[in-house]
């Protein structure tokens, strides 16, 4: 019964913020809403990252993306059947593999917002800065960076 990609996979809760209502407000409730997660308990911890632009045929939008620390047992998890069939648990890499092997099974706003959230994380492990003056965690309009292009000279001659 969802409207937006039904049956496909998705790395994250989300939802449509409403008129008045925060990115943060928003967040919280549908973490609550199609997990059962509460951010206010002191176990689980959520920390804002970025806000970012996303667009396809379909849908042309800003999202913010949270970082959530669960540290309860899955089974514990109180899903929202009209929006989630089940909740598979995998790691960073296992889901790096299969988005990049079956890309169509995934939502592609989430696909995007896990390839970002990727690059993101690379960024603080390596303690990138992507302006001057700017931290990454305050950067409005994040954006996949293009890869580089490598330039070989031929210094033989």
């Amino acid at each position: 019964s969802k409207d937006y990609c039904p049956g496909k996979l998705d790395p994250a809760p989300g939802g449509v913020v409403g008129f008045g209502e925060s990115y943060q407000l928003n967040a919280e409730h549908e973490l609550a809403e199609e997990m059962g997660i509460s951010s206010s308990n002191n176990d689980n911890t959520m920390k804002r990252l970025f806000t970012f632009p996303y667009q396809d045929e379909r849908v042309q939008c800003w999202g913010e993306l949270y970082e959530v620390t669960y540290r309860g047992p899955l089974d514990a998890l109180t899903i929202q059947e009209e929006e989630v069939d089940e909740v598979i648990r995998m790691s960073l890499s296992d889901i790096q593999k299969v988005t990049q092997q079956t890309p169509d099974a995934w939502t592609p706003d989430g696909r995007h917002a896990l390839t970002l959230y990727l690059q993101h994380r690379h960024d603080r492990i390596v303690k990138r800065r992507l302006l001057s003056g700017y931290s990454s965690g305050n950067l409005d309009a994040y954006t996949v960076r293009p890869k580089p292009k490598a330039i070989f000279f031929d210094c033989d001659d």
